[in-house]
């Protein structure tokens, strides 16, 4: 295992404990009830714990423990001080201030903890297990997949909630898209083209994209507003999977 295949598992650690563990209730409630703060910090070391446990049973290692505890408790302080900033501008600005510095906020608290990982891997001196190709691979492809689930949906909520508010208002009307219905046609969107992309097919992507708007092509042609959000959405889905394909396979695997 290379430095590179250690930094993508706390990478899996994170997104499973930040974004999987993490309801959007939780997200909210932490900022004021302090046990909602303390319940997110337990389920974020969930993964770590059990990263931690499979290397010291399968490989005997045991100093790793030190790494894992520097990912929990560093972003237990990040957390704090995102907490703290978002009730700072709650107070001393306005809504629609708030609204523009949310995505802000948002992408450096991810880059924040990235940074906290790279810095873990970076420092680590414990000596790393050999691992087969197929589980360095294997932990590659699982990383990948994950970061088009949740993580995508989160990530495209906090960037374009500001044209949602017009395209809700046609779902309410209407009453025929069921509440989560977007995320997961985006999760499957995104896997389907993920899928095509690592098997060469890109041309298909493209068909895909337009069975998806075929689909739509009511609610598009009436709704104005329906058909921009749907166009950013379809849009990011297909930027977000070949830019997150291009970093993890083009780009991060070839670092030693």
């Amino acid at each position: 295992m290379s430095k590179m295949d250690l930094f993508f598992l706390l990478c899996i650690c994170h997104i499973a404990g930040d974004f999987f563990l993490q309801t959007e209730e939780m997200a909210r409630e932490k900022k004021t009830k302090i046990r909602v703060y303390v319940k997110h910090g337990v389920l974020y070391a969930v993964p770590y714990v059990i990263c931690g446990f499979a290397a010291y049973a399968v490989y005997g290692i045991n100093n790793i423990r030190n790494l894992l505890l520097w990912c929990i408790l560093s972003h237990a302080a990040i957390d704090l001080i995102k907490i703290v900033l978002e009730i700072i501008l709650e107070k001393w600005t306005g809504k629609v201030f708030r609204k523009n510095v949310r995505a802000g906020i948002y992408l450096s608290d991810q880059a924040a903890h990235i940074l906290c990982l790279i810095c873990g891997v970076t420092l680590y001196e414990g000596m790393l297990p050999d691992m087969p190709e197929y589980v360095s691979k294997a932990i590659l492809y699982m990383l990948y997949f994950l970061c088009l689930q949740k993580p995508a949906n989160v990530t495209f909520k906090q960037l374009f909630s500001r044209f949602h508010a017009d395209a809700a208002n046609k779902t309410k009307t209407d009453g025929q898209i069921k509440e989560g219905a977007g995320a997961w046609i985006g999760n499957l969107e995104r896997t389907l083209s993920g899928i095509l992309i690592l098997l060469g097919q890109f041309s298909a992507v493209g068909l895909a994209m337009t069975a998806k708007s075929v689909a739509r092509y009511n609610e598009i042609s009436e709704n104005p507003s329906f058909a921009e959000y749907y166009l950013i959405g379809t849009l990011y889905s297909i930027l977000y999977t070949v830019a997150l394909y291009c970093l993890l396979f083009r780009f991060l695997t070839v670092i030693p």
